[in-house]
């Protein structure tokens, strides 16, 4: 049956809502009575107003009192109350306040919401009324019963207070309320025994003043009719103007036609549920839309965090690297200048004794204190440079490498001090006395020799020892770049998750595409039909 696909299709949306409203249509198919709903703001008089239809005041009344469930009344074989499957018999031969204390006791304990009253005097086989919680009952979930019953039931019985008028809340129900449903509702003012000069005219008024149109409405008192049934008084029950309405309600009723009722009840209930579930779809697969949308930014903003941590490793990197290699470039050339300095100084003396005297002058000394001093500072200015750059760890460690090179350098200048030096020592008794000049010569390529080799070594100490400050530095560098490292494998895991979310939406978002193609064509089948 093309109802039961369609109502079995929707179903995949799990929402509450169309359930119930599907449950209504499943129910539909067993029913054959007019619903008549009761509804109107809390203390109204709508339990009185039934107690008068059912002439004994069965259900619970008073002020602040609430149905709080929806209560069905009918025609029954017997006296009883189905309440969750359970049923209760009623004994009505208890007094009115036992009675109702006995049935507010089973409303109070009914989980459902729905409450069953069968009575064997009930005045008709083909009526149900419905009673309902109030419209401005502080549990909004009980209010919602009411809003959504309505536009299903048969006819609508409206009661206000006509000493208060209408509320904004009652206000509200009517302009909510579709044009097609208007001809079944039936608005009663009631206590319009609490109104000195009441006319006749007033319920049309109030209607006129607040611009609502086209609903029929009555003036009663359902305290003066229900005091008039209970006393058999037809004089009390003219007065309470109710069976003006009685006339003009059971009269629609009998222009009812039963099948076109449920007929009209399910189509009505179809197109509720087909609106629901439109607006229900579109709504996931907006959502949906907005979701992928958002995980593709995710993902772009993921994926160049990644682009920008690399980078930053490989410029810190590359940075430091040549900053110290330019430190590097800046000794090695000093080194090169002294050198060349130091032996065009000795070149240009013709006797060994002037060599000597030179390499044991002053000249010399500050030479090689100025240069140990310039490398030192150099050291300074970079380390001062390369501060913001790396950590304190880090910066420790390269000091630390960069002091003992300079010491390095500077015991290595002060071993080629030819003070220092065996040779000079052996040479000096020689000088003043005179000596060979093979005996001189040799002496003059010793110590040049021996500058030479000097220099030469101290250029390959300062070479090997900035290797190592560059291996150490990339070591410190790994180390330092373990949180980026880690932030990165970190990033690219959650890029790979949110690219498997993002495959994820895009199937769902397909599935309720398809889920909404399926619905439409089933209500079109059924609208067909």
């Amino acid at each position: 049956m093309l109802i039961n696909s369609y109502l079995e299709k929707v179903q995949e949306l799990n929402n509450e809502t169309i359930y119930n409203y599907s449950e209504m249509i499943s129910s539909l198919n067993q029913k054959e009575k007019i619903e008549i709903l009761v509804a109107g703001e809390l203390s109204n008089g709508k339990s009185t107003f039934l107690n008068t239809i059912l002439k004994r005041e069965i259900l619970p009344t008073g002020i602040g009192v609430t149905t709080g469930k929806l209560t069905y009344i009918q025609k029954g074989n017997n006296n009883f109350i189905l309440s969750d499957s359970v049923k209760y018999d009623l004994d009505l031969t208890q007094k009115d306040e036992e009675l109702q204390n006995f049935i507010e006791t089973i409303m109070e304990k009914n989980i459902e919401g729905k409450i069953y009253l069968f009575l064997k005097d009930f005045p008709s086989n083909d009526i149900i009324f419905v009673d309902t919680p109030g419209v401005n009952d502080i549990n909004k979930e009980r209010e919602l019963l009411t809003y959504q019953y309505a536009p299903f039931s048969d006819v609508v019985i409206f009661i206000a207070d006509i000493s208060k008028g209408l509320s904004s809340l009652e206000k509200n129900f009517f302009d909510d309320i579709d044009s097609t449903m208007k001809d079944k509702i039936f608005l009663l003012f009631n206590k319009i025994d609490a109104v000195r000069g009441y006319n006749q005219n007033q319920p049309q008024n109030y209607l006129d003043e607040l611009e609502i149109k086209n609903i029929k409405s009555y003036g009663i008192s359902s305290y003066q009719a229900f005091e008039a049934v209970q006393n058999s008084d037809d004089e009390l029950f003219k007065l309470s103007n109710i069976h003006n309405f009685m006339e003009d309600l059971f009269e629609y009723i009998s222009t009812i036609d039963k099948t076109k009722v449920i007929e009209n009840r399910k189509n009505k209930l179809l197109t509720r549920i087909n609106d629901l579930a439109k607006l229900q779809l579109k709504n996931l697969i907006e959502n949906y839309d907005k979701d992928i949308e958002l995980l593709a930014i995710e993902v772009q903003k993921i994926d160049k965090e990644l682009q920008e941590a690399q980078k930053l490793y490989e410029a810190k990197n590359r940075e430091l690297k040549d900053t110290i290699e330019s430190l590097h470039l800046t000794i090695n050339k000093k080194i090169e200048t002294l050198e060349d300095y130091v032996m065009n100084s000795l070149k240009g003396s013709t006797y060994i004794d002037e060599k000597i005297e030179f390499l044991q002058s002053n000249e010399f000394t500050n030479l090689c204190s100025n240069f140990t001093k310039d490398i030192k500072e150099d050291s300074a200015s970079v380390l001062k440079n390369i501060d913001p750059k790396i950590n304190k760890i880090e910066l420790d460690f390269i000091s630390s490498m960069i002091i003992k090179l300079d010491d390095n350098i500077i015991d290595t200048l002060i071993a080629i001090l030819p003070v220092k030096h065996p040779m000079i020592s052996m040479a000096k008794p020689f000088l003043k006395k005179g000596i060979d000049f093979l005996v001189r010569n040799k002496l003059e390529k010793e110590i040049d020799s021996y500058l030479l080799d000097t220099f030469e070594g101290l250029k390959e100490n300062i070479n090997s020892s900035f290797i190592k400050v560059d291996e150490n530095i990339s070591f410190e560098l790994k180390k330092d770049f373990e949180e980026i490292k880690t932030q990165k494998l970190s990033l690219e895991q959650t890029l790979s998750n949110q690219n498997n979310k993002l495959k994820s939406q895009q199937i769902s978002k397909s599935s309720f595409v398809s889920l909404e193609e399926d619905i439409a064509k089933y209500y079109k089948d059924i609208v067909n039909v």
